[in-house]
């Protein structure tokens, strides 16, 4: 997502992000990094965010700042950024399956397979762990998943 978000970012002639580190407990397991997004015209208008709980990493803790800096700048959805950025890769699209439906409308599980284009043996193939509320959040949430698993800086 760091990468997405610089990337973003320039395309967009913003400034790149600023990350700032706001928690390490020197234990090296909980870290906390806040990302700047500069508006580049008015300080007023720069997006601060600062994820909700510490992770085990500092790199973690920067790609989930990235993806909630990303989430709030883009109007698409989690879907259309990972299409994006399978299309920049030269990837094939991706494809969701409906795993999961209690024809309640109120349990959905949907797995994504982000197909690597040479090589079957090499798709992404990943399925959330809960099932959701409905279809659309159950495929974002699957979508969110792939692309913290295809851009690990």
């Amino acid at each position: 997502p760091s990468t997405i978000l610089r990337d973003y970012c320039q395309k967009q002639r913003r400034p790149p992000p600023k990350f700032k580190e706001l928690l390490n407990d020197h234990t090296k397991t909980n870290f906390k990094v806040r990302v700047i997004v500069p508006d580049g015209k008015d300080s007023n208008k720069d997006l601060i965010l600062r994820p909700a709980r510490p992770v085990g990493n500092e790199e973690q803790a920067r790609e989930e700042a990235s993806l909630l800096a990303l989430l709030q700048l883009t109007p698409s959805h989690p879907s259309t950024i990972l299409r994006d950025y399978c299309q920049k890769q030269r990837r094939p699209p991706p494809k969701f399956k409906e795993l999961l439906n209690d024809h309640t409308k109120t349990n959905f599980k949907v797995r994504v397979i982000v197909p690597d284009g040479k090589d079957s043996n090499k798709d992404l193939i990943l399925r959330p762990a809960r099932p959701v509320g409905n279809e659309e959040q159950a495929r974002e949430e699957a979508s969110l998943l792939a692309l913290l698993q295809l851009t690990p800086s």
